[in-house]
Parts: structure tokens; C-alpha cells; sequence
């Protein structure tokens, strides 16, 4: 899903920063879509770090001065295959704070809320 919303946006002429845990996964990113002539920026940042958050949204404030629309598309899936009944308590608590918290956490650093953001298909505004 990610992928192709940051394909639509890029389409549309947007500045369009995509943030990864992984950097290089996100550099070949960057390159596929400058073989489709769309230019992305790419930012690490995990989202269950808030250290890595309040990093992130520091350099993008300063950087790109606001974000307008942000997309979330950042989720785990530690227990693949097990059910939720077996699943550790560890695990358990680890997904939500990246699945649940983590969504939510760029927005407790944002100093002057105004823009859009996605959250598994529904739209929020701050």
C-alpha cells in the first residue's frame, strides 16, 4: 500500500519523503522511482523510537519547514503465524507500541497542528 501511495503523490507533483527503518531498503526505493522519473527524499526513522521520532520531525521542520499530509504505513507483524493466544506478552505489548503508539507519536512533538494524516484508510486532520 505504501508504495503506491508515495507512487500517487509523486505523480502529482508532491514533495514526498519516505520514511524507512531499514536506510538501505530505502535507497533502492529512492532509485526505482527515479527510473520512473519521480523524485522522493528518504528519512530513517523508527517509529517505535521516540528518539528517532523527535529527530526526524526536527529535521523535517527544518528542513521542509511543515508536513501537509502524512501517510502512515509503518506496522509489524512479530508473531506471524501464531496465534494470539500463544503469542508472549512481550510481543504483544512490542506490536502495539509500533502498530498503535507509534502512529500517533509524531504528533505529541508537533508544535502548530494543521494538515491531513492517513491511518489505515481513514483521514484524520491535526
Amino acid at each position: 500500500m505504501g508504495k503506491e501511495v508515495v507512487r500517487r503523490l509523486g505523480k502529482r507533483s508532491l514533495k514526498v519523503i519516505v520514511d524507512v527503518r531499514d536506510f538501505p531498503k530505502g535507497i533502492r526505493l529512492k532509485t526505482e522511482f527515479q527510473h520512473e522519473n519521480l523524485h522522493i527524499d528518504i528519512l530513517e526513522l523508527d517509529i517505535a523510537n521516540p528518539v528517532s521520532i523527535f529527530s526526524a520531525v526536527a529535521f523535517v521542520e527544518k528542513q521542509y519547514g511543515r508536513i501537509d499530509i502524512l501517510v502512515n504505513n509503518a506496522g509489524v507483524l512479530l508473531d506471524k503465524g501464531v496465534s494470539t493466544l500463544d503469542s508472549k506478552e512481550s510481543t504483544i505489548r512490542e506490536t502495539l507500541e509500533t502498530n498503535f503508539f507509534g502512529a500517533f507519536e509524531p504528533f505529541s512533538v508537533n508544535q502548530e497542528p494543521s494538515g491531513k494524516f492517513f491511518h489505515d484508510k481513514k483521514e484524520i486532520s491535526w
